[in-house]
């Protein structure tokens, strides 16, 4: 059987459901539509995936089927959290995971929707600042995926357990998640999730002193991800590089990568990475001298970080407008209502930083 390429793909998807709605049949329009929705949102195109997430959910409804209101949910709680609605993302998912149980016990083949549902609520909960919440969710997901055990399904909950880590700055497990990640993707031939583990295997190797060495993986797994065709995540790939590139003594590539992150952000409307995007431009310009631009850059992250409610991302961006020693106060003021939440918070790398700030 022949493969199709991209441009063909849409009219099969177009194609079938169209049968399927002539037919009457829920149960195919639902494999049809639930399809066109993994592939829009794999190539980035998350606005359009987000109006089939929700025909998928009003489907759901007619049918009453636990399947697909459990994978409707699912699909617009992914897509939510990509466009930087947090909140709606982690309701969504929730639900998802609410109707596991009844799914399970139908047609539901393999655990990858559950799974994934449990990773992504992980990323949620840890930008809205509920992090001991995404590290129980994380390890419940890696728990699942070990028993009974498939590749796919540890490889998927493994690199999404890395990619929490490196929004943590948890660079030694992040390590250890990404390289168990990477083994299993390349011995099971998975080159969608070998190319997310070197990207965040290299992310992490480049803060732990190597960042040549780490660039290098990064770009490698970039071009990898690329090649399946997959365009989501270009957002935070491009600035994980910026990011090792800046380490490696080399601004000029970081700002140039920044820029590919800034366009692609453009292009798949990706927002849940932007407050980190607008803090390493800010990062890099003051670092060039430019005191005006980087404070500038970094207030933009703030405000869009509290518009999230990324509470890491926004103490993140906060506690680099404190560097310049102009805006140390207006930092101080912005830390300030965050103050309860700090002292509730565990020590994480950013929520230390903020309290050492306070103190």
């Amino acid at each position: 059987m022949r493969g199709y390429g991209a441009n063909e793909v849409r009219p099969l998807y177009d194609r079938a459901r169209a049968l399927s709605r002539a037919s009457g049949d829920d149960e195919r329009l639902f494999r049809a539509e639930i399809g066109l929705w993994n592939y829009q949102w794999v190539r980035g195109e998350l606005t359009t995936a987000r109006g089939v997430a929700g025909d998928l959910l009003a489907l759901a409804g007619r049918t009453g089927d636990a399947v697909h209101a459990m994978r409707a949910h699912a699909a617009l709680g992914m897509i939510l959290f990509h466009l930087g609605e947090l909140g709606g993302a982690r309701d969504h998912l929730r639900r998802a995971i609410a109707r596991h149980g009844a799914a399970r016990t139908t047609r539901l083949a393999v655990p990858i929707p559950h799974l994934g549902c449990l990773g992504y609520l992980a990323w949620a909960c840890w930008h809205l600042g509920e992090l001991l919440k995404a590290a129980r969710l994380s390890e419940k997901a890696e728990a699942a995926a070990r028993s009974p055990g498939h590749p796919l399904n540890l490889a998927l909950c493994l690199s999404l357990g890395a990619e929490l880590h490196q929004f943590a700055l948890e660079t030694d497990a992040c390590i250890s998640a990404a390289a168990q990640a990477l083994t299993l993707s390349r011995e099971h031939r998975l080159p969608f999730w070998e190319g997310t583990a070197l990207v965040n295997l290299g992310w992490a190797r480049a803060v732990e002193g190597e960042p040549g060495a780490g660039a290098e993986l990064v770009t490698e797994g970039i071009a990898l991800f690329a090649g399946t065709g997959a365009r989501v995540q270009a957002t935070a790939w491009q600035g994980m590089l910026a990011q090792t590139l800046d380490r490696a003594g080399r601004p000029d590539a970081a700002a140039a990568a920044l820029d590919r992150a800034f366009e692609a952000a453009d292009r798949t409307r990706e927002r849940y990475y932007m407050p980190e995007l607008l803090r390493l431009r800010g990062r890099l310009m003051l670092r060039g001298g430019d005191l005006a631009g980087a404070a500038r850059s970094l207030r933009d992250a703030v405000a869009v970080a509290a518009h999230q409610g990324a509470a890491l991302r926004r103490v993140r961006a906060i506690c680099d407008l404190a560097e310049i020693d102009a805006h140390r106060g207006e930092a101080m003021a912005l830390l300030a209502p965050l103050r309860p939440w700090l002292a509730a918070a565990p020590p994480a790398p950013d929520v230390r930083r903020a309290r050492g700030l306070l103190a």
